[in-house]
């Protein structure tokens, strides 16, 4: 039992190292322990190939830190854009390589995290911004007028 944890703890080292190479990467995202697959979905360096696999894990983490990856392209971050999964969908929202058009969609959302994580995003268009802005100020109000 002891040589299995061990075992486990070296393969999701090297999925975690940005040395390992793209080839090993690629196939560490098809094993079948989860946190390694999670692992090898945070590594800046796994290959943009497993990157496409991983975001259609049937784990939501798994999903989740493909959508946190800077290294996951703007077609997978835009289809992350759509799970089911609001973790997922605001892992996309804080991603600075979510294309604009995506977090003008998630920027609709009504999970208040979702709209944290637009706004905060240094990509999300000025027009968005106020709009969220506006949004919540003019919440802010009716909020603050029904109370009296």
């Amino acid at each position: 039992m002891k040589m299995l944890i061990t075992m486990k703890s070296i393969l999701l080292a090297v999925s975690s190292n940005p040395s390992t190479p793209a080839e090993t990467l690629a196939q560490l995202a098809k094993h079948a322990d989860i946190t390694v697959r999670n692992a090898v979905a945070q590594n800046h360096s796994t290959p943009v190939k497993a990157l496409v696999q991983l975001a259609k894990d049937e784990c939501s983490l798994v999903r989740e830190t493909v959508a946190r990856n800077h290294r996951t392209s703007e077609k997978v971050l835009a289809k992350l854009a759509m799970d089911k999964h609001a973790v997922v969908r605001e892992s996309v929202a804080y991603n600075p390589s979510t294309p604009v058009e995506t977090l003008v969609q998630l920027s609709k959302c009504l999970d208040d995290n979702i709209s944290v994580a637009v706004a905060s995003n240094p990509s999300t268009p000025a027009e968005t911004l106020v709009q969220i802005a506006e949004e919540c100020l003019s919440f802010l109000v009716t909020e603050q007028n029904s109370s009296y």
